[in-house]
């Protein structure tokens, strides 16, 4: 059940959605079950069309909440905010909206259209951590952890940010989502503010910023 005091912000989100732009990849399904080929076109897809969703992004969070997307911790700091009181209505059905995200299926339209939402966050977080450190960049992530199977890792095959000195990349489709997911969690009555935070996004890329300021010398680095 949503809070009351949600319901107005939920209901102007979802009404800003009316002709977002609809993300679509050239194979639409998990990469975890394409081989490598097809999952670096869903990549290069990607990395062609991200600049432009950025900017369209931009605009749909300026002309609708008033909010300046620029690259810097200040509007960091807006868009984090604004997950926290409107991106719970871009949400309908919690667990409907996390399969579709990890499937590309069914198409991201009508009541699943706030997963296109989640991939333009994920491209307005990663284009952030590039502008703090130009170092970084985007890549196509095939880790997966030992004692694993792809299939079993969500975004293997998804882009994430690399170029740290250690090794480590940035999920940011995991960072995207997770936000707005995250606000639909924060907007139910009951809610526990200890599992849902408010500075996730922020803290996040904080943390990753200064482990890309340590170099790789052997010595311990703990987060």
């Amino acid at each position: 059940m949503i809070d009351p005091r949600y319901w107005l912000p939920h209901l102007r989100a979802r009404r800003a959605l009316a002709g977002y732009p609809r993300y679509s990849v050239p194979h639409p399904q998990p990469e975890a079950t394409l081989d490598a080929a097809l999952a670096m076109e869903n990549f290069d897809h990607f990395m062609a069309v991200r600049l432009e969703r950025l900017t369209a992004f931009r605009a749909w969070l300026a002309r609708h909440f008033g909010v300046a997307a620029t690259l810097d911790e200040p509007s960091l700091r807006a868009v984090q905010d604004w997950t926290y009181r409107y991106s719970g209505g871009l949400v309908e059905d919690f667990v409907a909206a996390v399969k579709a995200f990890a499937y590309y299926q069914p198409a991201w339209e009508g009541s699943l259209a706030g997963c296109n939402v989640m991939v333009d966050l994920a491209i307005f977080i990663g284009e952030y951590m590039i502008a703090q450190r130009p170092f970084l960049h985007w890549l196509c992530s095939f880790q997966c952890p030992a004692g694993f199977v792809p299939e079993s890792i969500p975004d293997y095959g998804r882009p994430h940010i690399g170029g740290f000195p250690r090794p480590g990349e940035m999920n940011v489709f995991q960072a995207g989502s997770g936000a707005i997911l995250a606000g639909r969690k924060r907007s139910e009555v009951g809610h526990n503010p200890l599992v849902v935070g408010k500075d996730v996004l922020i803290d996040r890329c904080r943390q990753l910023i200064r482990f890309s300021d340590v170099p790789n010398d052997g010595t311990p680095y703990i987060f």
